[in-house]
């Protein structure tokens, strides 16, 4: 998928939910929050199989500069660590890792605060608790953003 349909797709889901919002928001209809977040889980499982679909294309022995050909499909996932051994392959597995983290996180995110709203009263579940998966997910974006920008400069200052 190029990278127009990816942020097409993304727009027009991020749409539908914004406007499925306001329609659950206004009262005009009686559905469950789970029914309004359709389009972010959606998009949260394309994400998901884009990511998986990178990272098994990405096989250790192409990074390794080797043939991909005498690489199976199941040897890119043992090898995948202990290949790993570039500073540009490790980079590429963590920038993997903190995507897959921010994913997981936001989808977390997401089913918490439907069970909020759904479910769950105030005074059971409170905010704080409920903001935690989006903590992790901020967290972790700031971890990506840090270590591609400062630890792969190599020895470059840090204002540049």
């Amino acid at each position: 998928m190029s990278v127009i349909h990816r942020s097409l797709f993304s727009l027009v889901s991020l749409a539908l939910f914004v406007v499925l919002v306001a329609i659950k928001v206004d009262n005009k209809c009686d559905w469950n929050w789970f029914v309004v977040f359709i389009p972010m889980f959606v998009l949260d499982l394309l994400m998901c199989l884009m990511l998986a679909m990178k990272w098994l294309r990405t096989s250790p022995a192409a990074a390794a500069g080797l043939s991909t050909a005498s690489t199976s499909a199941t040897n890119r996932w043992s090898h995948s660590i202990s290949m790993a051994t570039s500073s540009a392959a490790q980079r590429r597995l963590y920038q993997n890792i903190y995507c897959l983290t921010c994913l997981l996180t936001k989808l977390t995110f997401q089913v918490v605060i439907c069970l909020r709203l759904d479910y769950i009263s105030g005074s059971r579940l409170p905010l704080y608790i409920t903001f935690i998966p989006f903590w992790l997910c901020i967290i972790s974006c700031l971890g990506l953003m840090v270590s591609t920008r400062f630890i792969s400069s190599g020895n470059r200052s840090i204002i540049s």
